[in-house]
């Protein structure tokens, strides 16, 4: 050693009492005891100088971390350096300021670099093992102090290159994870850390390797130990730049592996101003017109909508029937589902406008009115008719005359005050081919009478008026409500909330004896039409029904016993069986049709008649409707129309 050497380890001999830092042995060859001189071995310092050092207090392995020290002018190995070896009282409180150097300190200490390089790993030469100094802090002791000699020759892969991830668990104890053996490993391919782990090391090894490579030339290692990688159990959390950056540039994730970044461009410049303060998670507002000031909109992104804002609600096809509502929008859907049309793009005036196709929903220009049309006639009143009802209306005259003069027998239809009148009970034909009429009971000064006649095609035909209609469109309850066209339904052998809506459909609600709902007609000659959504064993549909129910006739669905529509008839008492239809099983989605005059009574299911029965029993009485009992409250009807025959 020369004499600069001597004086320069002398000095910093004077700076630190326990000497400098070295490797015992000479790193490039691994040797350590000098042959032929006893007592004496081999020390490599931090600069890669190879010098000779007496030792009589270390063991004797190579690449050891130790101290060494000029003694009385002989170079000397004094100890094995221990990371925070001194480090022996974490329970004493915080007390640094007496020992930092800034010229208030009464107790200056001089830091060595293994405390600021805790985990340094020091690879053992010609070797695939290197030695790990550590040291664990459990809150309340030291765990896991001083080193580790880490093998790695069994983590050298048959083909190709891997990482080998070197973490430590909170128990202390060192954890090696590979990685997969790839060409050309990137940083991407660094194993992801243990749950609860920390990372340490990263070890690139490759088929063959049999020495670790560990200078500033040229390394193995990849230090995380200041990454803040831990283990989740969901990918690796160490954070690494995977290429060039510049100073001052934004750092952005590179991918979505959540633990390696890149450059992303430098931070943009603006001058926007928020206020002192905000909610979190609340909607940044623009404050004034500057586009400089922003302000807490009092509004959050939380909850189904984009904002606390209140979006447009759509209306159903029933909605835009009632047409009332005005803060819902209507959807191309929910025009197609209401009862609305679509007329022409143009169409002459005073034309007829008529059904284009079958349905429903388009009309068309249906020409001229024919010679043969329908009448509307009224006697008081201002609504626009196409006739005067000739007669006094002064609670004594009962004879009225039609404005065309004459009306086809069978032809006429009389409502009083909106009220659809029973033919025979309310009025009766006089002479048809005079036009003329007579009241049971003279109308008074204010009553409005309107008379319907004549027909829309050509070549005559009879007014086929709507006497009750309804699709039952409307919110769940417990009761029906009116109809589109009609009067209020009646409950027999129970109270109005026995029945009720469900779904858009009518459905009985009472769970005892039978459950009767009906509707008035006021005629003997009228079609029903309903769909029986959910088909029931214990449901019918009541014709000629009585108010006190005792007398009518019942199309029964499924009778207990059957699979068949039949036909019973009650008259004061139970219930006789009359007739069975002759082909369908009823089935949940029929359409059932009942055409009732004053002697007939036909069933037709799906279009196909399946009940034709003869009888003048009960004309008198012109209720209709539904029946359920015995508890079955399965059933539900839909789209209830009865129409004038």
């Amino acid at each position: 050693m020369t004499i600069r050497q001597e004086l320069v380890k002398e000095a910093a001999a004077v700076a630190n009492d326990r000497g400098d830092r070295a490797w015992m042995g000479s790193v490039s060859t691994g040797v350590v005891n000098i042959p032929n001189k006893p007592g004496k071995v081999y020390v490599t310092d931090l600069n890669g100088n190879v010098m000779e050092a007496w030792n009589s207090n270390v063991p004797a392995v190579p690449a050891l971390p130790i101290f060494v020290k000029l003694i009385n002018g002989r170079l000397q190995v004094t100890e094995q350096l221990h990371a925070f070896q001194d480090y022996q009282y974490p329970n004493v409180g915080p007390h640094h300021t007496l020992h930092e150097w800034n010229g208030a300190g009464s107790d200056i200490v001089r830091i060595w670099g293994d405390a600021l390089m805790m985990w340094d790993a020091v690879p053992i030469p010609n070797t695939l093992t290197f030695t790990l100094f550590h040291q664990v802090y459990n809150g309340t002791t030291w765990i896991a102090d001083g080193t580790e000699t880490v093998n790695l020759t069994s983590h050298v892969p048959t083909s190709n290159t891997r990482y080998v991830l070197i973490s430590i668990n909170t128990s202390g104890t060192t954890v090696i994870t590979n990685g997969t053996a790839v060409a050309s490993p990137a940083i991407t391919d660094i194993p992801a850390v243990p749950t609860g782990n920390k990372a340490l090391w990263a070890v690139k090894l490759i088929h063959g390797q049999t020495t670790l490579t560990y200078n500033p030339a040229q390394s193995d290692f990849t230090d995380l130990r200041w990454s803040g990688a831990e283990g989740s159990g969901g990918g690796s959390g160490t954070v690494l730049d995977t290429g060039s950056t510049t100073a001052g540039h934004l750092a952005v994730w590179n991918g979505t592996n959540d633990h390696t970044i890149k450059d992303g461009g430098a931070v943009p410049t603006g001058d926007v101003v928020g206020p002192a303060g905000a909610v979190n998670n609340h909607v940044a507002f623009f404050d004034s017109t500057t586009g400089k000031l922003i302000k807490d909109s009092g509004l959050s992104l939380s909850g189904s909508n984009t904002g606390d804002q209140t979006l447009p609600v759509k209306a159903s096809g029933a909605e835009i029937n009632i047409g009332t509502d005005d803060a819902k929008f209507a959807t191309p859907k929910a025009i197609a589902d209401s009862r609305l049309a679509s007329g022409p793009a143009s169409a002459t005036d005073s034309h007829l406008a008529v059904f284009d196709g079958t349905t429903g929903k388009l009309l068309k220009d249906g020409g001229a009115v024919p010679t043969s049309h329908l009448y509307i006639d009224q006697a008081g009143g201002t609504s626009p008719t196409y006739g005067t009802l000739s007669g006094s209306r002064n609670s004594t005259n009962t004879t009225f005359t039609v404005s065309a003069g004459a009306y086809t027998s069978g032809n006429l239809a009389v409502y009083l005050n909106g009220q659809l009148l029973a033919q025979t009970n309310d009025w009766h034909e006089t002479t048809p081919a005079s036009g003329t009429f007579d009241f049971v009971i003279p109308p008074s000064s204010t009553d409005i009478i309107i008379a319907v006649y004549g027909s829309l095609a050509t070549g005559g035909g009879s007014v086929s008026s709507t006497l009750i209609s309804d699709n039952f469109n409307r919110t769940n309850a417990a009761g029906v409500g009116m109809p589109q066209v009609g009067d209020m339904p009646l409950t027999i052998n129970g109270v109005s909330t026995d029945w009720g809506i469900n779904s858009n459909h009518l459905y009985p609600i009472g769970t005892g004896g039978e459950l009767y709902i009906v509707w008035g007609t006021g005629t003997a000659r009228y079609t029903f039409t309903a769909t029986i959504t959910t088909m029931t064993t214990e449901g019918g549909i009541l014709v000629r029904c009585s108010s006190d129910g005792n007398n009518n006739f019942l199309v029964y669905f499924n009778k207990p016993g059957s699979t068949k529509y039949t036909l019973y008839e009650r008259s004061g008492g139970g219930y006789s069986y009359l007739v069975s239809g002759s082909t369908q099983t009823p089935t949940s989605g029929d359409v059932v049709e009942v055409k009732v005059s004053e002697t007939r009574i036909q069933v037709i299911v799906n279009s196909i008649a399946e009940i034709d029965y003869m009888s003048a029993e009960f004309c008198e009485n012109t209720l209709v409707g539904f029946r359920a009992s015995n508890g079955d409250v399965s059933g539900r009807f839909d789209d209830l129309s009865v129409v004038k025959a």
